[in-house]
């Protein structure tokens, strides 16, 4: 009989799965139509809701049984958003005004600050100040409006900067108002900028009004106080949480050795570029699970707390003046870690150039990869279906999680990665572009760039519908490159597992017709399913540099033959085509 975890494994692959469809005609229908029947958006009040979203779900919930009850009262009883009680003066200082409402409300309206590795010195940070990044189209056709005609109305401008404010403060505001916000597509400033991590897009915020309040609350602490929840769900792991790391370094290890492999095999890159490649990868730093200076060995919780320590009292005197003013415990909440965290970058000596610093909580669903530290971090949040499991098959988590760190290893060897150098330096500068390869391979980089550009381009995924478009193959190129070479790594890592092991894994419960290979692909595939809705489908395609999950499925499969093989595909089928009709990524085969 099957185990547990395998039933465990079969299930969500059968959430999903649609055996009447063809695999080598439409993968991704073939392993999540089930899923996108299954969904309704409108009932979940939701644009949008994708496999990994349960991975989330399933962490916070072990951090909430962690932690006592706290009975937090509703944030819809306030009437409306303090800073708005005041008159406006005339003739008001713009970007006076801009710069302390980043610093008292944590929100960057016309413009914004961060602090990151000086991309000049990688020995220490910098403070920048540039635009923000906006995530709503519709904002260039009005700040056109606004500058079309030879003087600014101050209202306006000030009016611009308020509804900012309201927006980031949407959960304040009433039912109308909060579904006017997210019909806009608003994302709040603090996920946009990631704290420095350019490609962590965070996917969970309150939805509905009639959500449980603690979903909002485990976001916001989970956003502004991100090593406390980190720091309770890591150590609520401490039954398997040695044995997962040893399993993760020794796959992460396979997927890298394997990279380099494939790198030998290419006749556009020569032999000083392929040393420098390998060097590269080499020293690529690796965060797993957590931060351990900070985390210690879980016997106490002294080090997080000291790293927190000045954000928790402001909160405790602010809860104790008023129990209900929980706007006010939010700011001081959200704008304190800001400050604090820019401050600690930028002053503590044990930050400057810090290639392990972590970023990001712990509790935290994601995975990434920074070009100025050379470095790829997953927190142990990740380690969860449909990425992966402990006790899942080899197939499953290859798939998932290799696939996963794969995925973020190759973005060191993207449009934008080969620009940096192996300790994060950007290497050999001309006026217009950086990188350590050589002529000759650059210009076979640049022809390898271009085909995913082309393919991504000129084969239209998603289908066209109504507003919906085709996918930018020249904005979406870095994140294929990295699905494709990185899919095809952790492919290759899982055959030499399977060689290490000396036989084939068993097979799941109810997927018995599925070997092993082929349960890697459609493990592949199932993480990708997603139900959007076609409003938020537009707005991915206009302002995200990640393709569709169904281009992320299907156009992955085309590229790797060992797919069609796999699944016994006539060649020359949408899933298995011709030799010349696929781009090769990182491979010479």
């Amino acid at each position: 009989m099957a185990s547990l975890s395998f039933q465990q494994a079969a299930a969500y692959l059968l959430n999903g799965l649609d055996q009447s469809i063809d695999p080598c005609e439409d993968f991704y229908a073939f392993t999540c139509n089930k899923f996108i029947a299954q969904v309704n958006l409108t009932a979940l009040g939701k644009g949008r809701l994708g496999t990994y979203d349960q991975a989330q779900v399933d962490v916070n919930s072990q951090i909430a049984a962690t932690l006592k009850n706290v009975d937090v009262n509703d944030d819809k009883k306030f009437g409306g958003v303090p800073f708005l009680n005041q008159a406006l003066k005339d003739n008001v200082d713009i970007f006076a005004a801009v710069g302390t409402i980043e610093q008292t409300h944590a929100v960057g309206t016309l413009m914004g600050s961060w602090v990151s590795v000086d991309y000049k010195n990688v020995a220490q940070n910098a403070l920048y100040v540039s635009q923000v990044v906006i995530s709503q189209p519709s904002y260039f056709a009005w700040l056109n409006a606004i500058f079309n005609g030879n003087t600014v109305d101050q209202n306006v401008i000030v009016n611009y900067i308020i509804t900012q404010l309201l927006f980031d403060d949407f959960t304040f505001l009433g039912g109308a108002y909060r579904n006017a916000v997210q019909e806009s597509g608003y994302v709040p400033y603090a996920q946009r900028r990631g704290r420095g991590v350019t490609r962590v897009g965070r996917r969970f915020a309150r939805k509905f009004d009639d959500e449980d309040p603690a979903v909002g609350c485990m976001d916001m602490i989970m956003t502004y106080m991100p090593y406390g929840p980190g720091y309770v769900y890591v150590k609520s792991m401490e039954a398997v949480r040695d044995q997962v790391i040893k399993d993760i370094t020794h796959q992460t290890d396979l997927v890298i050795s394997n990279f380099q492999a494939m790198i030998t095999t290419l006749d556009w890159m020569t032999p000083e570029s392929k040393a420098a490649a390998k060097y590269k990868s080499d020293h690529i730093l690796k965060n797993y699970g957590w931060p351990t200076a900070l985390f210690g060995d879980f016997k106490d919780s002294t080090t997080v707390d000291a790293y927190h320590n000045a954000d928790y009292f402001p909160i405790i005197a602010a809860f104790n003046l008023n129990k209900t003013d929980f706007y006010t415990i939010m700011n001081i909440l959200k704008a304190g870690l800001e400050n604090r965290e820019a401050f600690r970058l930028l002053v503590a000596p044990d930050n400057k150039g810090d290639r392990s610093n972590f970023l990001q909580s712990p509790a935290m669903v994601n995975a990434w990869y920074q070009p100025e530290r050379n470095s790829i971090t997953f927190p142990y949040a990740i380690w969860n279906p449909p990425y992966y499991n402990l006790q899942y098959p080899q197939a499953y988590n290859y798939a998932g999680q290799g696939g996963t760190g794969g995925h973020e290893l190759t973005h060191g060897f993207d449009d934008e990665g080969v620009q940096f150098g192996w300790d994060g330096t950007l290497t050999n500068c001309t006026w217009n572009q950086c990188g350590w390869m050589d002529t000759t391979s650059k210009s076979g980089f640049t022809d390898m760039a271009q085909c995913v550009v082309s393919q991504y381009s000129t084969q239209c995924c998603p289908e066209k519908t109504g507003n919906v478009h085709c996918a930018n193959g020249a904005t979406t190129q870095g994140e294929n490159i990295a699905d494709l070479g990185g899919q095809q790594a952790a492919y290759n890592a899982y055959q030499q597992y399977i060689k290490e092991l000396g036989h084939e894994e068993l097979r799941l419960p109810g997927l018995e017709q599925y070997s092993p290979n082929q349960i890697f692909w459609i493990t592949y595939g199932y993480s990708w399913c997603m139900k959007q809705s076609d409003a938020n489908l537009v707005n991915q395609l206009l302002t995200n540099p990640h393709a569709p999950g169904s281009c992320r499925t299907n156009q992955v499969m085309q590229d790797i033959p060992s797919f069609g093989k796999d699944f016994g595909c006539r060649q020359g089928s949408p899933m298995y085509p011709k030799p010349d009709q696929r781009c090769k990524v990182w491979v010479g085969y």
